[in-house]
């Protein structure tokens, strides 16, 4: 059965798979192998008690190029309800408005491995231009040469996928470190014992360069756990940026995985001698129920600065597996802005009516004020307050 998680942050992503990069990095916890941030295991051993030698046979074992890829095309139809063009949220400007839709996207990737302590990957994806039907040039979204260094100490080098925080449903405030997906960044993953220390440096500039060193970020991530618990510890710094950190706690009760995850924001101003912390803590709740396929989640987030107002915000996203009426399977988010009373409902349903065919349908609703309307690239405008989305996907992969 194709599994789909919910990790729903809009309407475009409601029965989208999880991004690599974030799920599966976050559902594992730190351990003596420390897995990196892609969920590869970076640790090599030799089969020797100490490890501190280099296999020779192993180094000159070479697996060969691995070519893998995917195609996807996405067409149909919106409606859109209603449309708010006005600040007060109560007249309509437009009460019906039909637009089609289309995108598609197309990802090749190349993965060589000469040896167990040194690979090469690169990644080309190119994405369809709604307004002409063109296509546009490949882009190089991954390039990046790994290392391994005495069977532990592994290293990459270039432009490569990197992501940090647990958040699901209402953001994922929590990955301080975005900035480096798509910049040159050199990362390196230390095994220190039962922890995982991971260091990072990243730039737009030549990271060698004197711009580049004064416009270079750097940054940390240390993650252990005992027994149940699991813990990390990070920060990110990037001048003139505040100093960003952030901290987690991760267990399981009563089969319900529960994450705390909280981000710190220092800004100093050095002229001026002021100073001010802006804190996001996010809550986080999973819990899997087998015989319904069903996948749950709950988030609460509270946003603010020490010393004034705070912002309230919860957000709930099921997804139904093992359920699927006359062979639909539904989808359910929810946010909800305690502040102002507002917020997004989006019900949604999918079904494969061919092989890699597949047909959804999405009923977005908002309710409040404006600053709950619908947002999605296929909606004719960002004020939209209900609208039906219609679409059929083809996809396919190959490895």
């Amino acid at each position: 059965m194709m599994s789909f998680a919910m990790y729903a942050q809009g309407v475009d992503d409601l029965f989208s798979t999880p991004d690599d990069t974030v799920a599966d990095e976050q559902d594992e916890s730190s351990s003596e192998e420390a897995p990196d941030e892609e969920g590869h295991d970076p640790s090599i051993t030799d089969g020797s008690a100490d490890g501190d030698f280099v296999d020779i046979e192993e180094l000159l074992t070479s697996d060969g190029p691995r070519i893998s890829g995917n195609f996807s095309f996405l067409a149909g139809g919106v409606v859109s309800l209603s449309t708010w063009e006005t600040e007060d949220w109560i007249e309509p400007s437009n009460v019906l408005v039909v637009n089609p839709v289309a995108s598609s996207s197309a990802t090749l990737s190349f993965d060589v491995q000469p040896s167990s302590y040194y690979g090469f990957s690169a990644e080309l994806a190119t994405d369809l231009d709604s307004a002409n039907l063109r296509y546009t040039n490949p882009e190089v979204t991954e390039l990046y040469f790994d290392y391994t260094l005495l069977g532990a100490i592994s290293s990459r080098v270039g432009l490569q996928p990197i992501a940090w925080g647990r958040g699901q449903v209402l953001g994922n405030s929590g990955n301080i470190i975005s900035e480096a997906a798509s910049s040159f960044t050199v990362k390196s993953s230390i095994p220190l014992g039962n922890a995982n220390l991971t260091l990072v440096a990243f730039s737009n500039e030549d990271l060698l360069s004197n711009e580049g060193l004064n416009q270079a970020g750097y940054g940390f991530q240390l993650e252990t756990a005992f027994s149940e618990l699991a813990i990390g510890l990070n920060a990110v710094y990037r001048a003139p940026d505040p100093v960003r950190s952030g901290f987690y706690a991760k267990s399981t009760f009563a089969s319900i995985d529960i994450t705390n995850e909280v981000v710190a924001d220092l800004s100093l101003n050095r002229d001026s001698g002021d100073w001010s912390i802006g804190i996001t803590n996010t809550l986080t709740s999973f819990w899997e129920y087998v015989p319904w396929g069903l996948l749950l989640f709950v988030e609460y987030k509270t946003v603010g600065t020490i010393g004034e107002d705070w912002e309230h915000e919860a957000g709930l996203a099921a997804l139904f597996n093992g359920i699927k009426p006359f062979g639909w399977r539904m989808g359910y988010q929810l946010i909800h802005r305690f502040n102002d009373a507002a917020g997004q409902f989006i019900p949604g349903f999918t079904r494969e009516i061919l092989p890699m065919v597949s047909l959804d349908i999405a009923f977005p609703i908002s309710y409040g004020n404006e600053l709950s309307a619908i947002s999605s690239e296929y909606l004719p405008d960002q004020k939209s307050a209900a609208a039906v989305i219609l679409t059929a996907r083809i996809g396919s992969s190959f490895e």
